[in-house]
């Protein structure tokens, strides 16, 4: 919980509500909304914030994480747990003799699993052409179908 506060008392410098700046921003709070109330049932991050929280609160919660991610994708910056994962290995097998016999899993926030849907659906996506994607990647649950 410390850490969570430390962390929300380094964004609440910027008014994520003002009007003014509501034009400049690239990332909405319709689109955050969105995708947090399509949150399926998964693990939490090292944040331990559940996916029913922001699949349940996604209207209430929305403007704030889309402030919060609109400030990291404005200022290039991302924030240190972001890229911190929670790495389980699991096995592969039942006989287990080696390492090669486990898999690594990888849990990151979810909030940094919606910067990087965002990321990958707003800007990476629509730069890559279509020919040069694969069937595989076409169906990636983080690539949206191009717009035509």
């Amino acid at each position: 919980m410390k850490r969570q506060t430390a962390y929300f008392q380094t964004v609440h410098r910027v008014n994520l509500c003002d009007n003014d700046n509501y034009d400049n921003s690239v990332v909405h709070d319709y689109d955050v909304e969105l995708m947090l109330r399509h949150i399926k049932s998964t693990a939490p991050g090292i944040d331990e914030l559940p996916a029913w929280l922001f699949r349940l609160c996604s209207f209430e919660i929305a403007a704030v994480i889309a402030g919060i991610l609109d400030l990291s994708v404005s200022t290039g910056n991302v924030r240190d747990n972001w890229l911190c994962a929670m790495v389980t290995a699991v096995p592969k097998i039942k006989n287990l003799q080696q390492f090669a016999d486990f898999r690594p899993i990888s849990v990151t926030t979810i909030i940094s699993r919606v910067a990087e849907r965002l990321v990958v659906s707003r800007w990476l996506r629509p730069a890559i052409p279509c020919e040069n994607l694969s069937d595989r990647l076409l169906s990636s649950p983080l690539v949206v179908p191009p717009m035509h």
